[in-house]
């Protein structure tokens, strides 16, 4: 009992928010190292990069389906709870998310000019809750409409996952289509932490006519849990269970860079494909046909609340089984384009898709990333994300001799205003880049006239290049455009 409570806390005090999008940090380019968790082929402006656990990053997004302002209502000079006008303005269900990630190491390598290496450890939390209004209309107006009767419940549903990624990424520059082209691929280990879902839960409330009593039954509850245990006060923590356990996975991120022409640059990625299999301290949690009954309580003692809900609790049935099951990663996609300006400058397009609460999304930005020499950047990007509206994020990035602080948020007029803040998108850290790096220009040729010491004999008309290869050279003269 004690780790469906535990397990139930964890799953709505984490779903705090949702942000999926990382449009403004994406367009960072190849600035800052973590970029490259977005796509493959990034390496930053140096020879070798470094990032420490605690300092280097961290990826916090928040995303609610309502803000303080929807609860909130103005009469004359007054401002007034009114639940009631919230409720009666939600949807059916609604919906709270959560993603987090945290950088462990990092540390990449440059090898030669055409390709570097790269090893990672990061932290991964990724979530999704999905409840009904109802409810919530049902616990606010109380049960006086329901007496005799049953009230129903259902389109409950939810998902938590928590792992670790151990990597190594390598990649390469091609020449393809006679356009330079970079390929990079990461592949992970994974090693699930935590996991808690459920599908479809439905519960059925009944009011008695007698004594106005509260019996729960719970019509359909199936709940996928991995590593909760490790919470339970009443057993053994088992510390190697955080570095290391039976909860293996794997995963692949792929991505790609063409440089189209002078000026514009192609990109595409696809991140977390992958899957983790849940075979340490996996159970199978069965609810259906069990319930609970609450009499009340006291009104005079209000301190025995959490006691009585305690007590009924205690009294569920739960059949619970050891299990095996499978999850899959939360895949993302992003397609780009990067149109140069100004020396330095770019302007930048994005889409994103990526799948959360059963379906594809797509998000769009259009910004602009400014590099002044290689101790400098700064982007701004207007982006248009489901669940979230049009808004605007920010980026910088700040080089001194080794050292590098980067600060990027997306939803900044949401964030701003707090009473009507839905979202919020943040990542910062520091990293250490070490060694300038020069990507090769190819050096014009030099002829040297010789002095004939012999008849001169008509030469042959050397072949006219041919337009393939004169494309090729054309290339080669503005190579040094693929680090900036």
């Amino acid at each position: 009992m004690k780790r469906l409570i535990i397990a139930t806390f964890i799953t709505i005090t984490a779903y705090s928010g949702f942000g999926q999008s990382n449009l403004s940090f994406f367009h960072m380019q190849n600035s800052i190292p973590q970029v490259s968790n977005y796509n493959a082929s990034y390496f930053p402006n140096s020879k070798v990069y470094v990032s420490l656990p605690a300092l280097s990053g961290i990826d916090f997004t928040v995303n609610n389906a309502f803000g303080i302002n929807d609860i909130f209502t103005e009469t004359g000079d007054s401002t007034l709870v009114d639940i009631n006008r919230f409720l009666g303005s939600r949807k059916k269900s609604t919906f709270l998310n959560v993603g987090l990630g945290i950088t462990d190491l990092m540390v990449g390598v440059r090898l030669g000019d055409h390709s570097h290496f790269s090893f990672f450890i990061n932290e991964r939390m990724n979530a999704t809750f999905n409840y009904p209004i109802d409810l919530m209309n049902f616990l606010w107006q109380g049960n006086r409409a329901y007496i005799g009767e049953n009230f129903v419940a259902d389109d409950f549903s939810y998902k938590m996952t928590m792992y670790r990624e151990w990597g190594v990424g390598y990649a390469r520059k091609f020449l393809i289509a006679n356009r330079q082209t970079n390929i990079g691929v990461r592949l992970k280990y994974l090693t699930g932490l935590f996991h808690s879902s459920a599908k479809d839960l439905a519960l059925s409330i009944h009011t008695s006519e007698e004594d106005y009593s509260i019996t729960t039954s719970f019509n359909e509850a199936r709940i996928l849990s991995a590593g909760i245990s490790q919470f339970d006060s009443d057993e053994d923590v088992n510390p190697m269970y955080f570095i290391h356990n039976g909860n293996q996975g794997f995963g692949v991120d792929i991505g790609a860079q063409m440089q189209f022409n002078r000026k514009l640059r192609l990109g595409a990625a696809i991140n977390d494909l992958g899957f983790i299999s849940w075979k340490d301290n996996a159970e199978e949690i069965n609810l259906s046909e069990s319930s609970f009954r609450f009499e009340g309580i006291n009104l005079d003692n209000t301190d025995e609340l959490g006691q009585a809900i305690q007590d009924s609790l205690d009294n569920i049935e739960i059949d619970s089984i050891p299990t095996r099951f499978n999850t899959s990663l939360n895949a993302r996609a992003y397609f780009s384009a990067d149109y140069e300006v100004t020396n330095g400058g770019y302007a930048q397009a994005t889409v994103s898709n990526y799948f959360t609460q059963g379906a594809i999304r797509t998000a769009i930005g259009l910004g602009y990333l400014q590099n002044v020499g290689k101790w400098f950047s700064a982007s701004t990007t207007f982006s248009m994300v489901p669940q979230q509206g049009v808004d605007i994020g920010m980026g910088l990035m700040f080089k001194l001799s080794v050292v590098q602080l980067y600060v990027v948020a997306d939803n900044l007029l949401n964030t701003i205003n707090i009473p009507n803040a839905k979202a919020v998108n943040l990542k910062f850290g520091l990293n250490f880049l070490i060694g300038k790096y020069s990507p090769p220009v190819k050096k014009p040729r030099i002829s040297i006239p010789v002095e004939e010491t012999e008849p001169s004999v008509e030469k042959e008309e050397q072949p006219k290049q041919s337009a393939e290869e004169e494309e090729v050279d054309e290339f080669s003269d503005y190579s040094h455009l693929w680090d900036e």
